[in-house]
């Protein structure tokens, strides 16, 4: 049995766009918590993603926490 992620809060220790890609992609499952990073004041949550060759390219909602 796979062990489900609890923790939507992407890994700051990610280097390559395919662990990027890949941490957005697990997480991106109807009814779950999406991808997110914190930023000063901001939450930037992320779905949709899609890898290419040079870039990750993703459906990006940014909130002011409250």
């Amino acid at each position: 049995m796979q062990k489900r992620i609890t923790k939507n809060l992407l890994p700051q220790d990610i280097s390559s766009l395919d662990g990027v890609y890949n941490e957005i992609r697990m997480r991106d499952e109807e009814g779950h918590p999406l991808s997110y990073i914190e930023h000063g004041g901001l939450r930037i949550e992320f779905r949709r993603a899609s890898l290419r060759k040079n870039l990750v390219e993703a459906d990006v909602r940014i909130y002011v926490k409250t």
